[in-house]
């Protein structure tokens, strides 16, 4: 998901999408858990940003609660 969000980071909105999606990028281990690395809220919201950006579900942020 990280990956096929940064193949796509011109697309993001907001400043905080694309840091968060750069950060996850440049940080993550892929040979380990996401959780081990990050927490479930994170793990949340990169979801929600691969619903409606990969998956173009206009809904996606409706569900989110921070």
């Amino acid at each position: 998901m990280v990956e096929e969000l940064a193949g796509m980071i011109n697309e993001l909105e907001t400043d905080e999408q694309v840091t968060f999606i750069e950060d996850l990028y440049n940080n993550l281990d892929p040979f380990l858990p996401f959780l081990e690395q990050q927490s479930e809220k994170q793990e949340k919201w990169l979801n929600v940003l691969y619903e409606f950006y990969c998956n173009d579900n206009e809904n996606a942020f409706e569900d989110y609660e921070e």
